[in-house]
């Protein structure tokens, strides 16, 4: 069958030029306006040629126009990957929600792993972190099959399940460290109460209680 083209759809038999009518006043009725200029200018040039512009026509222009915009959402696909930047090595997982959120809306058609790998790349070289495996991917062969996007990816997550485990080891240390001192400090044996000194000369031990004076008869 051949390729459907514009002008294969200049032709339609008279027993469906009524329903091809309704179809190009329907159309023109709800086409945005960008469209509906370029659809005008396209039949200024048909009447020109004392042709008609088929709804089918129009139909046809509509597909042509989705086919334009699925390229220019590659387009702004690209644009997006390259507003998610790498600010520091403590917000990586910061970077990762943001690629996902942008690569978790296309299609696999749309942008080649290969160019996924070398924007992805670009920003995980910021990193002091990921130093050691970054060289480790530039001493890869380029036909080697660990040279891809997942080995990258793989680093940053290794790198932030470590940050996270660190961060546990830690804050349990620092709680343990609390329990021990409180523990500590409950179970200290007080300090006996210090004896009053004694009078070298009478061996007697002065006290600051007062004497009991003696009853008056």
């Amino acid at each position: 069958m051949p390729e459907t083209t514009f002008d294969s759809l200049a032709d339609t038999s008279e027993r469906f030029y009524p329903l091809d009518n309704l179809l190009a006043v329907a159309l023109m009725n709800m086409l945005p306006p960008a469209l509906k200029l370029k659809v005008n200018r396209k039949e200024a040039v048909l009447d020109e040629q004392n042709l008609l512009m088929t709804g089918r026509q129009i139909l046809f222009m509509v597909r042509e126009s989705f086919r334009t915009e699925a390229h220019m959402d590659v387009y702004y696909n690209i644009q997006d990957l390259l507003a998610v930047k790498w600010t520091d090595d403590t917000a990586m997982p910061l970077f990762l929600q943001r690629w996902d959120s942008v690569t978790d809306g296309m299609g696999p058609e749309f942008i080649q792993d290969r160019l996924l790998r070398d924007l992805f790349l670009e920003q995980v070289s910021r990193s002091k972190v990921l130093a050691d495996d970054v060289a480790h991917y530039h001493r890869l062969k380029p036909e080697d099959e660990h040279k891809t996007l997942d080995f990258l990816r793989d680093a940053v997550e290794r790198s932030i399940k470590l940050s996270e485990d660190k961060a546990v080891v830690t804050e349990r240390q620092k709680t343990w460290r609390s329990n021990t001192t409180a523990v500590i400090s409950t179970t200290e044996t007080p300090k006996a109460a210090a004896k009053p000194p004694k009078d070298n000369k009478t061996g007697v031990t002065h006290t600051s209680k007062t004497p009991d004076r003696p009853k008056q008869g």
